[in-house]
């Protein structure tokens, strides 16, 4: 004998967003980004500076710092082809292999250490340090790819990738060329431009990394590679927040190196407030903002400033969190998922 006749489950439909029609309509936030082309939104480089593979990393970081840049594609001497690019978070990483994770060093001082290995460190061939800290693979993007595909790279903490023509590197987009073209598009999505940053979540939950004026710049230097993050923050004596330290601030340590007598890389051992004065810089204000601040003021702080991170600050001006430009990146992706 049968028993009672089994009730047919009900599945469940996803939901989608349907006009009267029946037809399934896009985001228009993620279509534009999807009909925008590279070539759209890179900012075209004047002065396209490269270096190429048979070049030291002393002559490659002077030549970022002459430039006032943070990193170049690097070619093939040979050929000119794209190898990739060099980086000041590579040279961060360099640094620190060669003179603290090398296995003859491990039992001098980092004086010692520095002494002996800082003429390697200098001369050591740009092709061998290139993305080190992996935050530049040699990715490519054509220049009629949609913006919405380069974003998808960025957000994985690429920072920058060579656009082509073809088989040609015609120019680099960068995290910062993608945060002005948003920034020409405020008007047109207010909804999302408004949103706070605790709304978005562009404030995570990893921690503020931050050191303070009297420690050896050295020990910023070992966060940065440790981390693979482009700076960290410096902090008084009551830990609230007076300025940042670069990955760029490398540059400073090789400024100098020509004077006779020098020791090339012993300003490392300085404190974060004497290594930056050394190399003529100053102690930077530091970008900040709140978790009630909104997207655009984000945004358009970032891009004014040519800054690739702002701290999030309490009220009493300590900083409990940083916005990086990955961090937006990775927000835009998020948006366009719980939007689907």
């Amino acid at each position: 004998m049968s028993g009672p006749p089994k009730k047919k489950r009900k599945t469940k439909r996803a939901h989608s967003r349907l006009p009267k029609g029946g037809v399934p309509q896009k985001d228009p936030f993620i279509e534009m980004l999807q009909q925008t082309t590279v070539k759209e939104c890179v900012i075209e480089k004047e002065n396209f500076i490269v270096c190429y593979d048979v070049f030291s990393v002393q002559e490659t970081l002077k030549l970022l710092s002459c430039h006032r840049i943070l990193s170049l594609p690097v070619l093939d001497a040979k050929n000119d082809s794209f190898l990739g690019f060099f980086d000041v978070i590579d040279a961060v990483c360099h640094c620190v292999k060669v003179i603290i994770e090398d296995e003859d060093m491990i039992e001098l001082t980092p004086y010692e250490a520095i002494s002996r290995r800082g003429d390697i460190f200098l001369k050591q061939s740009v092709s061998d340090v290139m993305n080190l800290s992996t935050v530049n693979p040699n990715c490519q993007v054509q220049e009629s790819s949609s913006l919405f595909q380069a974003i998808g790279l960025f957000q994985k903490g690429i920072h920058r990738v060579a656009v082509l023509s073809g088989s040609s590197v015609v120019n680099i987009l960068t995290q910062s060329d993608v945060i002005r073209f948003l920034i020409s598009k405020e008007t047109s999505f207010p909804d999302f431009f408004q949103k706070s940053v605790k709304q978005l979540s562009l404030c995570g939950p990893r921690p503020s990394i931050t050191v303070r004026t009297d420690d050896p710049a050295l020990k910023a230097l070992l966060i940065i590679d440790e981390y693979k993050i482009s700076a960290v923050g410096v902090v008084d004596e009551e830990g609230k927040l007076i300025g940042n330290f670069s990955a760029s601030d490398i540059k400073g340590a090789v400024t100098t190196d020509d004077d006779d007598g020098a020791e090339p890389l012993g300003a490392i051992l300085l404190p974060v407030s004497s290594f930056l004065k050394q190399g003529g810089m100053t102690l930077p204000v530091p970008m900040a903002c709140k978790e009630d601040s909104t997207f655009d003021f984000v945004i358009l702080k970032l891009a004014s400033s040519r800054l690739h991170r702002i701290w999030v600050m309490d009220d009493s001006d300590h900083p409990i969190g940083l916005i990086s430009l990955t961090d937006i990146m990775v927000n835009l992706i998020s948006q366009f998922q719980e939007r689907k």
